[in-house]
């Protein structure tokens, strides 16, 4: 097999996986609703229902993620705004820090805060990572481009699969993912 033919094998590989991972739910926790990996909207839903199902049983992060939806934070306002109508509707009384921002949201919403959220894409670059450390175990490819290889990594064939499975990436946005996601999720190679 000539190296041209490995390396779209190797995309190819990966291009299934980035796939999967874009259009199959995934349980990941008891509780919580299951999320596709590449859906920016399902990685914040999974972000805020486990948020609300932690605020709720443990006071000190329940006042933590007030502290964070009175900043702007959406996520957390999601979550507490969840919290306060399950409350509500029970009949029961607000605890203290959901009724100091019940009182905030009667006066004025919290500003939004400006810029991406980590969370939007928290799923998608742990599924990038993953790839990158199959691609690179699996087809012996360095992970990132090096001085004697610069056309052929992991990551450059992880860039082109999400580029064929439509989500656009460079090659630098992913190795700047694998960079700060692979070493945490697979120590430093």
């Amino acid at each position: 097999m000539t190296k041209s033919a490995d390396i779209a094998e190797a995309v190819e590989f990966a291009k299934e996986r980035i796939i999967s991972a874009r259009d199959m739910p995934i349980e990941i926790l008891p509780g919580l609703s299951p999320v596709r990996f590449l859906s920016k909207d399902d990685g914040r839903r999974m972000a805020q229902e486990l948020m609300t199902n932690l605020a709720r049983n443990n006071p000190e992060l329940l006042a933590d993620y007030t502290y964070y939806a009175s900043q702007g934070w959406k996520i957390a306002d999601g979550a507490m705004r969840t919290l306060i109508a399950e409350i509500t509707l029970s009949g029961k009384p607000l605890p203290r820090p959901l009724s100091e921002y019940q009182n905030l949201l009667d006066v004025a919403p919290p500003r939004k805060l400006q810029g991406k959220s980590r969370a939007d894409y928290m799923l998608r670059d742990i599924v990038i990572a993953i790839t990158v450390q199959e691609v690179h175990e699996r087809f012996g490819l360095a992970p990132t481009n090096s001085s004697l290889n610069k056309n052929n990594s992991a990551c450059r064939v992880v860039s082109q699969a999400l580029g064929v499975a439509g989500v656009n990436m460079e090659y630098k946005a992913v190795e700047a993912v694998w960079n700060r996601i692979g070493p945490m999720l697979f120590g430093s190679s």
